[in-house]
């Protein structure tokens, strides 16, 4: 499972994190995921790269 943190997520998608924040809460783009009990999300970059595919914006 490849992961990206919310800034490479926002690098990737060429978006301010405000606005993948706000995507999120949308439903546009999947919910980040905590790996164990750390304070970093993590995005799954399957499911980042198939967002933009289909064309994000």
């Amino acid at each position: 499972m490849d992961l990206m943190t919310v800034k490479e997520a926002c690098q990737e998608l060429k978006i301010s994190r405000r606005t993948l924040y706000r995507m999120i809460a949308e439903g546009v783009v999947p919910a980040p995921r905590k790996i164990h009990n750390f304070r970093k999300v993590y995005f799954i970059r399957k499911d980042i790269a198939k967002k933009v595919g289909q064309g994000l914006r």
